[in-house]
């Protein structure tokens, strides 16, 4: 939030979720923290948009190009939708306990028509 610091709490689990997803060995243990930290940091500007330029540098080395886009999408509107005006607000609290909802849980691609997994 503008002008409110990150309570020390929720600083230190996001940092410890960002330390998480570099040290994680794993792929998927890296996203899994990385939307864990992202739930952390969307209050505050400058956390959720280092957390989506993680999310984009990952989805880059995984030459995921439909995540990198997305990220990129993200990252242009982190900050401003981190510090929602007063007409913004209840809009905003709606999607606070939503993980990255752009992010596929699975790499298979999917049926979109049929809403299953593709073989």
């Amino acid at each position: 939030m503008i002008g409110r610091p990150m309570p020390a709490r929720v600083r230190d689990a996001y940092r410890a979720e960002m330390r998480a997803a570099r040290t994680a060995t794993a792929d998927e243990a890296r996203w899994r923290h990385l939307e864990r930290a992202h739930i952390l940091s969307q209050p505050w500007p400058w956390p959720h948009t280092a957390n989506h330029i993680a999310m984009f540098a990952l989805a880059v080395r995984q030459r995921d190009r439909r995540e990198a886009l997305g990220q990129v999408t993200r990252i242009i509107v982190a900050a401003p939708g981190s510090a929602p005006t007063a007409t913004r607000v209840s809009a905003m609290a709606k999607r606070r306990d939503l993980p990255n909802a752009g992010r596929r849980p699975s790499t298979k691609p999917r049926n979109r028509w049929a809403g299953t997994t593709a073989s």
